[in-house]
Protein backbone atom coordinates (compact mmCIF):
# COMPACT_ATOMS: atom_id res chain seq x y z
CA UNK A 1 0.00 0.00 0.00
CA UNK A 2 1.32 3.56 -1.15
CA UNK A 3 0.08 6.76 -0.10
CA UNK A 4 1.09 10.05 -1.58
CA UNK A 5 -0.28 13.36 -0.20
CA UNK A 6 0.16 16.82 1.41
CA UNK A 7 2.31 16.76 4.46
CA UNK A 8 2.96 19.03 7.58
CA UNK A 9 6.53 19.48 8.17
CA UNK A 10 7.86 18.57 11.93
CA UNK A 11 10.08 21.63 12.07
CA UNK A 12 7.98 24.42 13.30
CA UNK A 13 10.36 27.06 11.32
CA UNK A 14 9.71 24.62 8.08
CA UNK A 15 5.97 24.54 8.84
CA UNK A 16 5.77 28.14 9.54
CA UNK A 17 7.01 29.07 6.02
CA UNK A 18 4.94 26.40 4.33
CA UNK A 19 1.50 27.65 5.73
CA UNK A 20 2.70 30.89 5.13
CA UNK A 21 3.29 29.97 1.56
CA UNK A 22 0.24 28.56 1.53
CA UNK A 23 -1.60 31.33 3.28
CA UNK A 24 -0.13 34.10 0.77
CA UNK A 25 1.11 32.77 -2.04
CA UNK A 26 -1.53 30.09 -3.20
CA UNK A 27 -4.80 32.96 -3.11
CA UNK A 28 -2.16 35.18 -5.75
CA UNK A 29 -1.12 32.35 -7.54
CA UNK A 30 -5.25 31.13 -7.91
CA UNK A 31 -6.07 34.69 -9.00
CA UNK A 32 -3.40 34.99 -11.43
CA UNK A 33 -4.02 31.71 -12.95
CA UNK A 34 -7.46 30.72 -12.09
CA UNK A 35 -8.94 34.12 -11.92
CA UNK A 36 -10.41 32.81 -8.40
CA UNK A 37 -8.00 33.63 -5.15
CA UNK A 38 -9.50 31.29 -3.43
CA UNK A 39 -9.36 28.09 -6.05
CA UNK A 40 -7.06 26.38 -3.35
CA UNK A 41 -7.54 27.80 -0.43
CA UNK A 42 -9.06 24.09 0.48
CA UNK A 43 -5.56 22.96 1.02
CA UNK A 44 -4.29 24.81 3.98
CA UNK A 45 -7.80 24.46 5.67
CA UNK A 46 -7.47 20.52 5.27
CA UNK A 47 -4.27 20.35 6.25
CA UNK A 48 -4.67 22.36 9.46
CA UNK A 49 -6.94 19.57 10.58
CA UNK A 50 -4.74 16.55 8.15
CA UNK A 51 -3.46 13.98 10.81
CA UNK A 52 -0.50 13.78 7.99
CA UNK A 53 2.43 11.70 8.08
CA UNK A 54 1.98 10.34 11.45
CA UNK A 55 -1.63 10.13 11.21
CA UNK A 56 -1.94 8.13 8.34
CA UNK A 57 0.93 5.83 9.23
CA UNK A 58 -0.86 4.96 12.29
CA UNK A 59 -4.15 4.32 10.49
CA UNK A 60 -1.89 1.55 8.42
CA UNK A 61 -0.92 0.04 11.20
CA UNK A 62 -4.52 -0.09 12.88
CA UNK A 63 -5.71 -1.69 9.77
CA UNK A 64 -2.61 -4.76 9.89
CA UNK A 65 -0.39 -3.08 7.55
CA UNK A 66 3.27 -4.34 8.54
CA UNK A 67 6.52 -2.77 7.99
CA UNK A 68 4.56 1.08 7.52
CA UNK A 69 6.95 3.80 7.21
CA UNK A 70 7.20 7.22 5.37
CA UNK A 71 9.51 8.79 3.05
CA UNK A 72 8.93 12.89 3.81
CA UNK A 73 9.63 14.85 0.75
CA UNK A 74 10.66 18.57 0.48
CA UNK A 75 11.28 18.37 3.92
CA UNK A 76 7.58 17.29 5.02
CA UNK A 77 5.54 19.34 2.57
CA UNK A 78 4.68 16.49 0.87
CA UNK A 79 5.00 12.19 1.97
CA UNK A 80 4.62 8.79 0.79
CA UNK A 81 3.45 6.26 3.43
CA UNK A 82 3.88 2.82 2.70
CA UNK A 83 3.14 -0.23 4.21
CA UNK A 84 2.59 -4.23 3.44
CA UNK A 85 -0.52 -5.92 3.28
CA UNK A 86 -0.35 -9.24 5.72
Amino acid sequence: MLALDFGKPENAFWRRLYFGYLRGFVPFFGKVFCGDAQTHAYILKSLEEYPAQKGVAAAMQEIGCLNVGITNLVGGVMSINYGQKP
